[in-house]
Order: structure tokens, then C-alpha cells, then sequence
């Protein structure tokens, strides 16, 4: 780094100090840059990750007990879904906070720890080997955001444990965001109906996948997109979700 850069870093780190989401304490050595993995841990810090306590897993299906993840045995003719990891309930404040951020407030910067409490939970599920597949936006959308935060998630998922992300669906129409599908979870089916489809690689369709998304409310979005990736010929399709609502 030369002189001008150290100043200048310095300088940042002064007048722009990144605060974390959770309790709003101020980084000493981290300017705010949304974007710099080098500063990603600054925008969560280590006490407020340790507050973020799991929530008891459920089936996808009945919210029954899950106490493997998985999708209980009486619904597994219900759903594609095997199971669902997630990092801990949507009503976390901390968790809530960093996921909005992400989301809504272009801090991608929060993708980091966000991505490495995912892949612990992913590790302690025991689902190695597997490929990740992040839920798509429809590209409007993406363009209008400037980035996925799904895909953001799979990537620094991939960075930790080592694991491939492969775009193997894509969205075929901009349905409405589920948060404002509040009618029913029949209502939230029908929203995303048939609005993914399979996205020619090149590469084999793996046989476990894991497809990661930010919130998981219903499990209807999960649920269309693992149906097009098994009917695409993978065996055993997962969700990893941060939070679930």
C-alpha cells in the first residue's frame, strides 16, 4: 500500500467508520464501504453474530419438528424439498436488521458474515459435498438493485466451505416480492408459479444441490425453484436460508 492509499484509507476510516448493524458500536480500523469484504465483519460485529440463537427446525410442510432438517417423512410426497438449514428466526432483531441492510440498503458487505454463519449451518447439517445454487431475481429486478443478494450469499457460502455456485435456473417473469403476498400461503404459491425456469451451463446437473436464499417464509419460492431443478435430474434438492420467518 502506498503512502497516498494509507492516508487516504486513514482518512476514510476517520470521518466515514463503519458502525455495526446489530448494536451501532463503530469500527476503529474500517472505513464504511458497502462493498469491501475486507470490512464485512465490521458491519456485524462477533457479539451481536453470537446473539443470533437458532430457532427449533420444522418441515417445510406441516412446521412439525425437523430435528435433521429434513423434511418430515408424512410430507416428502408434499414438496421437492429434502430439508431446510437456516441460520436463526426472522424476528432476531440482529438478524432482521442485517438482512434489511443487505437487501434494501446496498451493504454487501453483509453478505460475508451473513454467508459464514450459513455455512456453518450447512456443515453441521453434514450436506458436503453439494453445489450451490442461489435464487434468481428476475433481471430487471437485479438491474434495478445492482446485484442478488442470494447469489451475493452462495458466493461467500462457496468461499468457506469450498463448495461450487452454478446459476442452474433462471426467472422467467418479475412476479410480486412474497413479503406483499400476505392473503394466504396458497396466494404466495400462485405468485411464484411456474416463474422459474432451467438455465442451460454446459455443466452436469449435480446430484445434491442447495439452493440459498436470504428469508424463508412459506417455502413456496424454495419449492418451485427445487421442482425445476429435479426435473432437471437432481436427486436431493436443499434450501439454506439466513432466516426463517
Amino acid at each position: 500500500m502506498s503512502i497516498v492509499q494509507f492516508l487516504g484509507r486513514t482518512a476514510l476510516t476517520l470521518f466515514f467508520p463503519i458502525s455495526c448493524v446489530g448494536c451501532g458500536r463503530y469500527s476503529d480500523t474500517s472505513r464504511a464501504d458497502n462493498t469491501n469484504p475486507d470490512d464485512s465483519a465490521a458491519w456485524l460485529c462477533a457479539a451481536c453474530r453470537e446473539r443470533i440463537l437458532p430457532s427449533r427446525s420444522t418441515c417445510i410442510v406441516c412446521g412439525e419438528p425437523a430435528p435433521t432438517d429434513r423434511t418430515c417423512y408424512a410430507c416428502t410426497a408434499d414438496t421437492p424439498i429434502a430439508g431446510v438449514v437456516h441460520v436463526g428466526p426472522y424476528r432476531n432483531p440482529v438478524l432482521q436488521s442485517a438482512i434489511k441492510r443487505l437487501k434494501f440498503n446496498a451493504i454487501r458487505a453483509l453478505a460475508g458474515p451473513l454467508g459464514d454463519l450459513l455455512a456453518r449451518q450447512i456443515l453441521a447439517a453434514g450436506l458436503l459435498p453439494a453445489t450451490l445454487v442461489p435464487v434468481p431475481l428476475h433481471p430487471r429486478r437485479e438491474r434495478e438493485r445492482g446485484y442478488n443478494q442470494a447469489r451475493l450469499l452462495a458466493v461467500n457460502v462457496g468461499n468457506v466451505l469450498q463448495l461450487p455456485v452454478t446459476n442452474f435456473l433462471t426467472r422467467t417473469r418479475a412476479s410480486s416480492p412474497q413479503t406483499s403476498i400476505i392473503e394466504s400461503p396458497r396466494a404466495r404459491r400462485r405468485n411464484v408459479a411456474r416463474v422459474f425456469a432451467p438455465r442451460s451451463t454446459g455443466a452436469p446437473m449435480p446430484e445434491r444441490i442447495i439452493l440459498i436464499d436470504d428469508v424463508l417464509t412459506t417455502g413456496a419460492t424454495l419449492s418451485e425453484a427445487a421442482a425445476v431443478l429435479q426435473a432437471e435430474g437432481s436427486s436431493e434438492v436443499w434450501g439454506a436460508v439466513v432466516a426463517r420467518g
